[in-house]
């Protein structure tokens, strides 16, 4: 069996183990009722907030890659429509290969070495777990008794930050030895690790900090709004929880689209504070497709674009 197979195959019991959790102890009546209960002029608005708000935290994505690519003056607004391709690749196609396919879009588009800018989307990828975890620190105790799950979650997190951090510190501080080296691996880590030289300009990288900070802020906004218009009645800050725990828990890997962890993880985050788990699952199902829905114009638009073929 190949491997890309296996991996496949893995992902999909994974994500059918998920939604079994979530499903559990349903009453599939009572979900009936809520989803009824959406018909209404405040959830639609909300709704449409919620893709206005997606969008603008992914519009900070582009503005953030900007900053990281410091070897190309490329614009953050192309960068924002690539941004959307890559997730849309990640919900239609298994591997997270939206985090390949949007550096491949990038490279072949500026004519700039695909090594470097995959080398920026790690550095996105660990500026988003370093915020993710900041965030997981400072949430107060009683959230941690609240839902037991939240200590494994957080050292699993940790292990995958620390190796994350650690893999760019030694391609960083031995980038010269591997210029000495030759062959193809060798070309491809020194192309790599020139997506990291945004930690030798400090201006760059502290953009980069703050745009992670308003992408997870509108991120978080995204979902309080959505709050509202299914008559969740919780603060704004517990949808910093349910943040953190869908973050986190979609590190699991799964089927495309991240099905099965992303509801489990949010159904935990509103269950944890006396949210019937009928509601809190209705409300993982439909912010997860607004997350997907927001993505299909310009996902499809680049798709076509480039010629693209999903085989």
């Amino acid at each position: 069996m190949k491997k890309n197979t296996l991996r496949i195959i893995i992902g999909i019991i994974i994500s059918i183990i998920f939604i079994y959790l979530s499903f559990r102890n349903i009453s599939f009546k009572k979900l009936s009722i809520v989803f009824k209960e959406m018909n209404n002029p405040l959830f639609y608005l909300s709704f449409l907030l919620t893709l206005f708000f997606t969008l603008l935290a992914m519009f900070f994505r582009g503005i953030r890659w900007k900053y990281l690519i410091t070897f190309s003056n490329v614009n953050s607004l192309y960068l924002f429509i690539v941004e959307n391709f890559g997730y849309f690749v990640n919900y239609i196609l298994p591997g997270k290969i939206g985090e390949f396919a949007k550096s491949f879009v990038v490279s072949d588009d500026k004519k700039i070495s695909f090594s470097s800018v995959f080398g920026t989307v790690v550095v996105e990828r660990v500026l988003d777990l370093l915020f993710i975890l900041s965030l997981g620190i400072f949430l107060p105790s009683y959230i941690i008794n609240n839902i037991p799950a939240f200590n494994k979650i957080r050292i699993f997190s940790f292990i995958l930050l620390a190796i994350s951090l650690l893999l760019i510190i030694f391609l960083f501080l031995f980038k010269e030895r591997f210029k000495m080296k030759e062959g193809k691996f060798f070309n491809f880590i020194n192309k790599f690790t020139e997506g990291f030289y945004v930690f030798k300009k400090p201006i760059n990288l502290i953009l980069s900090i703050l745009a992670t900070a308003f992408v997870w802020f509108f991120t978080a906004l995204s979902i309080f709004v959505l709050y509202k218009g299914m008559h969740i009645n919780l603060p704004f800050f517990n949808s910093l929880i349910t943040l953190y725990f869908f973050t986190l828990g979609i590190t699991i890997p799964s089927s495309p689209g991240d099905i099965g962890p992303f509801h489990f993880f949010i159904i935990i985050s509103l269950t944890a504070f006396g949210i019937e788990k009928e509601k809190a699952l209705s409300y993982a199902i439909v912010y997860h497709f607004s997350q997907f829905f927001s993505v299909i114009p310009l996902g499809i638009f680049v798709t076509i674009k480039k010629g693209l073929k999903w085989r």
